[in-house]
């Protein structure tokens, strides 16, 4: 740098000996321009831009929005676009809106913050039903063709009229008929009577009242019950056929490993307590009835028929890797546990079948349900590998907790209550997994999605789940033709405490958003209609064009030397720009903002330059320095001087020399020190609403700052942010020279950047668009000494993720006293 610095004495010693050779000795007349030395890098030598670096912070974005018509293209969609979903703050307001139809797509062009993760897309129908959909923000802007219907990749199988077919692949499904016995002939004979063992292969036929035990002796042995049996002990070896008329009972009877018991329609079985070995099986077309099991060990069948009764007054307290099969009515007054080997453990509740209980507890290989599952509560137990397979009704009347859930056409509710259902509370274990087919719907007042939870709804038929919030407790992942009616969604943006940036969740875009009560779709499955669906207003009509305004904070900040390098505090002039709202049906534009202060010992005027815009047919009106703002003249773009001392804008009571720092030097007098600065208003009322919307978009305005008033032949000095142009009024005789590179610079032999960058890729005005005011630093303080992060933001080349640089900062900020 040492060695420039020599160059740079150079330049400055020779230039001026160049001009007077060509100028006839007028190198000193105020008219000409004296060139302008180039000054020390005040940032360090290593401080220089990637080549290409913008500094901009704010992102280009163009949409394409499409929207499905029902209505042939009689009435509008309303389209509004937002930053914040609004569905979480019901008091945000659209950034821009705009209309589409069939075949007439809404296509605008937005500017937001580069910060921004995501845009909230809300369509009103002609019916006035509302729907949130979200997009993630490509990353330095670009476009989005966004699509506001679920489109599907491939055709799909139509679902059952009746039920889902989900989770059936996953098991042998048992259907079977009572046992004939006829043929069997009493041929029993006892090894030993008195403690009931039967010889091998006999046949035992109790036709009156039976009260002593039985098993078989090393082998087999059948007994069929025509009259009573009271069973004690342990049934070993036995096959016990209750026919018609027939009851066993019993106070705490063991079946003993392989033996079976069948129970025919109209037999009886009555335990108090009733247990398992392994390899059991209990068929019952009757009825069956225990006050509690307290276990049905390793692979056992229960098969209950249609139109049989399987009953327990108490607990099913270990059901452990066996099977039910229910074609029936299973009723358990209190609890079903089952265990945690998910491998085996089957339960299957056919489409007759009835299964109810106070609680479910526990997980299965598959526990699939085709008719009705009626529950106080019900929990997987964190069993990571257990499926529940919904195809039908699943009440859950008080609370439903899944670990790895399917529905298909199905429906998770609470009680039914009339014609309606009711909602229960839902949550899931970490690392679970919805999959939602063919219409079905989870109603529920709190959902509660535990970490990496994944809700996909795949088919072309929407699902829905409905709730009064939905909590997302780490990253939950949303995809398919899912409807999201929920009227609050909780721990929705980033969580900083994680320590990187991160969301609660990742949207698909074709998940839709409703409040709970307003999706429009209907829901029917086994049962009838679950949710009737939204109709909207009976009469359609276009949806009125709403206010909209952009709430960013865009502030920016300038340095004063241009074109030669200032002490880079950048607070030489401060300006934000507070709102810009559109109102009368998008034809009237009030840009509001303040002059918060002014670290410049010299005269600064402020003006905004309006791009891509014509003044022609606009009405203004508002507040500036001189009264109500008007256009300047002999300018190709419209531009609005804000004022042209700012100092005195800011303290109208000074006199028109006093260049007293404003609002950036704590220890100078407070009266320089108090306020908030000027506010100014430039409104703006166009002939069309196509017209106006051009004005809102950020990147379109131009906030710039004068440094000397023209002067003889040669413009005003204005300073503009990166890459933006002087006005037709602003002078150009002083590109290239000092530090500049806005053309080549042939004091330091540098190419061009862009305008008001320097050799080194640095910029004199930066714009800082964030949710509150930014806070400059103070005077005589280096913005890399304040703000640590913004030197890595910008070797970095501006890369998103380093972006938090605008809020991290350390005390040198400039406070109120």
């Amino acid at each position: 740098m040492k060695a420039l610095i020599r160059c740079y004495l150079i330049i400055v010693l020779v230039a001026p000996l160049f001009l007077a050779s060509c100028a006839d000795k007028d190198v000193y007349d105020p008219d000409k321009v004296r060139p302008v030395a180039p000054a020390e890098n005040p940032l360090g030598e290593d401080f220089i831009a990637p080549e290409g670096f913008e500094w901009s912070m704010i992102s280009t974005l163009k949409l394409n929005i499409e929207v499905k018509d029902g209505f042939n293209g009689q009435y509008k969609y309303l389209i509004e676009i937002f930053t914040i979903n609004p569905l979480s703050n019901a008091t945000t307001v659209p950034l821009t809106a705009g209309y589409a139809k069939g075949n007439n797509n809404y296509v605008t062009e937005i500017s937001i913050p580069k910060a921004t993760e995501r845009i909230f897309i809300r369509q009103t129908d002609p019916k006035q039903r509302k729907e949130i959909y979200e997009y993630i923000v490509p990353k330095n802007g670009g476009e989005l063709n966004c699509k506001l219907f679920f489109t599907e990749a491939s055709s799909r199988a139509a679902s059952n009229p009746d039920h889902g077919t989900s989770g059936w692949d996953q098991i042998a499904p048992m259907n079977i008929e009572e046992s004939s016995v006829n043929n069997l002939q009493d041929n029993h004979s006892f090894i030993h009577e008195p403690d009931g063992y039967l010889t091998n292969g006999s046949t035992f036929i109790i036709d009156g009242q039976y009260d002593k035990p039985l098993t078989a002796d090393k082998g087999q042995a059948n007994i069929i019950v025509k009259g009573t049996w009271k069973m004690s002990g342990r049934l070993q070896g036995l096959t016990i056929y209750v026919i018609d008329g027939g009851k066993i009972s019993g106070d705490a009877i063991l079946m003993g490993t392989g033996s079976t018991i069948e129970i025919q329609k109209g037999g009886n079985a009555e335990f108090t307590g009733f247990r398992t070995d392994t390899k059991n099986t209990i068929r019952n077309f009757g009825t069956f009835k225990a006050e509690n099991i307290s276990r049905i060990n390793s692979d056992c069948v229960i098969y209950n028929a249609k139109d049989a009764t399987f009953g327990v007054a108490r607990n099913i307290d270990d059901f452990t890797s066996s099977a039910l099969h229910n074609h029936g009515n299973f009723i358990v007054g209190d609890k079903i546990y089952t265990n945690n080997n998910e491998n085996t453990c089957i339960i299957a509740n056919y489409e007759t079948g009835y299964i109810k209980a106070t609680e479910f507890i526990g997980g299965a290989k598959a526990f699939i349900n085709n008719n009705i599952v009626e529950l106080e509560k019900y929990d997987a137990n964190n069993i990571t590998n257990g499926w529940l397979y919904n195809n039908c009704a699943f009440i859950a009347k008080q609370s439903f907790k899944f670990t790895q859930l399917v529905i298909d056409n199905g429906s998770i509710t609470g009680a039914q209550n009339g014609d309606s259902w009711e909602s229960t509370a839902i949550s899931s274990w970490n690392s679970g997994s919805l999959t939602l087919k063919n219409g079905s719907i989870m109603k529920a007042t709190t959902f509660i999605c535990g970490s990496t939870l994944t809700i996909d709804a795949e088919s072309v038929q929407p699902s829905m789940i409905q709730a009064e919030t939905i909590t997302y407790e780490w990253t939950t992942y949303l995809r398919g033709n899912l409807v999201l009616a929920v009227n609050r969604e909780v721990n929705a943006g980033v969580q900083e405490s994680w320590g990187v940036s991160g969301r609660r969740y990742e949207k698909e875009p074709s998940v839709k958003i409703t409040k709970k009560d307003e999706a429009k779709e209907e829901i029917e499955t086994c049962t009838g209609i679950i949710y009737e669906g939204n109709p909207g207003n009976p009469d359609p009509e276009d949806p009125a064009q709403p206010d909209v305004e952009d709430n960013t904070v865009y502030t920016y900040a300038f340095e004063d030397q241009w074109p030669a390098y200032g002490d880079f505090d950048m607070n030489d002039a401060v300006i934000t720009i507070d709102k810009i709202n559109t109102t009368n049906g998008g034809k009237q534009v009030s840009i509001q903002g303040h002059v918060r202060a002014v670290g410049a010992s010299r005269k600064i005027g402020i003006g905004i330059q309006f791009l891509n815009i014509s003044s022609s047919e606009v009405a203004l009106s508002g507040k500036v320095q001189n009264g109500i703002p008007t256009f300047e003249s002999g300018q190709s773009n419209p531009v609005v001087i804000l004022c042209t001392n700012a100092h005195k804008y800011c303290k109208p009571n000074i006199a028109d020399d006093d260049y007293t720092f404003y609002c950036t030097d704590p220890i100078v007098s407070s009266e320089y020190n108090s306020g908030d600065g000027a506010n100014f208003e430039i409104k703006m009322i166009f002939p069309t609403a196509e017209e106006a919307v051009k004005v809102t978009n950020s990147k379109n305005i131009d906030v710039f700052i004068i440094t000397k008033d023209a002067h003889g032949v040669i413009g005003r000095t204005e300073v503009h942010t990166a890459n933006y142009a002087p006005t037709n009024l602003g002078a150009t005789e002083l590109f290239g020279m000092g530090n500049d590179a806005s053309t080549h610079n042939y004091m330091l032999n540098k190419s061009p950047k862009g305008y008001y960058l320097s050799t080194e890729g640095l910029a004199w005005g930066i714009c800082i668009p964030y949710t509150e005011v930014w806070k400059w630093p103070k005077e005589r303080q280096m913005i890399t000494n304040v703000y640590p992060g913004f030197k890595p933001w910008v070797l970095s080349g501006g890369k998103v993720e380093d972006l938090t640089w605008v809020s991290e900062h350390n005390d040198n900020i400039f406070a109120k006293p």
